[in-house]
């Protein structure tokens, strides 16, 4: 039962390392928490789900899936809808901007907004190998406790990140505004040509083995 403690903590801090720094999801999520709470932690659940969709399928999938041509597919799969979500971001931002509050957060669709999320979450290819790789690795040496740990953790952190931006937004609404969008764009387009580049350099090394 200690054991299983232990490794439930370091499980739980090793998931806020993950779901901490700057990345295509956190962009995602502050973009959606300029609605609401709501649609920001919806947003996170469905990255949560992709993780947890994906704790159980690279199990079986993984050894099938590497090394295979469909790899770089993967990768394109993944920085093309990162750079669609760029593009709608752009085409909204003047709405985004200028809307009312209490229209704002009406408009938010928030099934769509947790469907948006977990499609980015299952299309992305680091998160696909992180969890083929790092995740089974943690699974078979330290067992099911310290995964359960690193879901919590980004649970924690899916509910404080919302609250963090509508702190911000109630402070300085445009500002806050500007700041997000201009964030998310730039870290989806850099996650999305880093993608892309990864398919063309997978292409080139299965064409050339």
């Amino acid at each position: 039962m200690f054991r299983e403690l232990i490794n439930f903590i370091y499980g739980y801090v090793y998931g806020l390392s993950l779901a901490m720094p700057p990345g295509p999801m956190n962009a995602l999520i502050a973009d959606r928490s300029l609605y609401s709470f709501r649609a920001g932690f919806l947003t996170g659940l469905g990255a949560l789900s992709a993780d947890v969709i994906f704790m159980i399928l690279t199990i079986f999938f993984y050894e099938l899936m590497k090394n295979s041509a469909a790899t770089p597919l993967i990768f394109f799969i993944g920085g093309g809808y990162m750079m669609f979500l760029v593009i709608e971001m752009i085409r909204g931002w003047h709405n985004d901007i200028n809307i009312d509050p209490e229209k704002r957060r009406s408009s938010s669709n928030l099934v769509k907004t947790y469907l948006t999320s977990l499609l980015l979450g299952i299309t992305n290819p680091y998160q696909i190998l992180w969890w083929a790789t790092a995740g089974l690795s943690l699974i078979a040496i330290l067992g099911l406790s310290v995964v359960i740990g690193l879901l919590t953790a980004i649970l924690t952190w899916i509910i404080i990140f919302p609250l963090m931006i509508r702190a911000g937004y109630r402070v300085n609404k445009r500002t806050t505004i500007y700041v997000i969008k201009i964030f998310s764009i730039i870290v989806l387009i850099t996650f999305s040509l880093l993608l892309l580049y990864n398919g063309f350099k997978e292409i080139i090394n299965l064409i050339t083995s």
